[in-house]
């Protein structure tokens, strides 16, 4: 499960990059984890990270900003793992997709990435290009994605393979419109909010997803009114909120948000109470004193 910590508040959100842009989908990871991009194991199980503890041969990391997404393994063990965008719905005008990355050699070996697309929500793939040479410097990739004919189910991939070379370096993933091609301005719908349980300190939300007509990229977390932070998953249905007051009645809210940067309504708002027994903060009363005897 998700959790937003109530003290911290997560100031580097996905929409606050992005305005009236021709942006239908931008990953700079600096939301936190893997932000809205789904990874899933096709050979072994090396994770994607996202900050600079591999060997990158003395590449400069991050790429851009304060993280890149980096994978690395010492060894020759073919670890095969692929990093994935939601569904986007690229049915209408032509679209590049961007991408900053590279990847240096070590004694001659050399990791592979590999970009694909899939029209289909991910059921076929199709191969948009394959890096196996040395990159030493950072590259920024603008590929034009209309020879692959996207559809309203579309699907990037990127799949790192291991080949015991210096880390694959990747960063702001971004697909956008060709100019002349008008802006998302559509915002999701709005969600319902419940809650499941609850301790003395926590509560759990829970979220039916909102939709839009391109894709949810994540949520935004309101605690009587004020924004604590962001899921930033589109598929994400729930969050842990913890640090909170035993006995505390508190009010919450969740909005959902686009890649473009639409905000959706607020959704339903909940009132959790936390369990446990109030402090005590009465006083005793006054004693009343007198006396009932005296000597000399």
């Amino acid at each position: 499960m998700n959790s937003i910590k109530t003290l911290t508040l997560l100031t580097t959100l996905l929409c606050a990059t992005l305005s009236a842009q021709n942006i239908i989908f931008n990953e700079d990871f600096e939301t936190g984890g893997l932000g809205s991009m789904t990874q899933s194991f096709q050979s072994g199980n090396l994770n994607w990270i996202t900050n600079c503890t591999g060997r990158n041969g003395g590449a400069i990391c991050p790429i851009n900003g304060n993280v890149t997404a980096s994978f690395f393994n010492a060894s020759y063990t073919n670890f095969q793992t692929s990093l994935s965008t939601p569904v986007l719905n690229l049915s209408e005008g032509n679209h590049i997709l961007k991408f900053k990355h590279l990847q240096r050699s070590w004694n001659n070996d050399i990791n592979i990435l590999t970009v694909s697309i899939s029209t289909n929500s991910g059921n076929t793939w199709s191969t948009v290009a394959n890096y196996t040479n040395a990159i030493n410097n950072m590259v920024e990739e603008n590929i034009d994605l209309s020879n692959f004919n996207p559809s309203s189910q579309t699907v990037i991939r990127f799949i790192a393979t291991n080949r015991y070379g210096y880390s694959i370096l990747l960063d702001d993933i971004i697909v956008e419109t060709q100019n002349g091609t008008e802006a998302d301005t559509t915002a999701p719908t709005a969600p319902t909010l419940s809650s499941t349980s609850n301790t003395e300190t926590t509560v759990n939300l829970s979220w039916t997803g909102a939709t839009d007509n391109i894709a949810v990229t994540g949520y935004r977390v309101y605690r009587d009114g004020v924004l604590l932070g962001a899921v930033n998953n589109g598929n994400a249905t729930g969050t842990q909120i913890t640090g909170l007051t035993a006995a505390t009645s508190y009010q919450f809210t969740v909005r959902a948000f686009d890649a473009a940067g639409n905000l959706s309504l607020e959704s339903n708002t909940i009132t959790v109470t936390t369990d446990g027994t109030a402090a005590d903060t009465t006083a005793p009363t006054a004693p009343t004193l007198s006396s009932t005897s005296n000597t000399e």
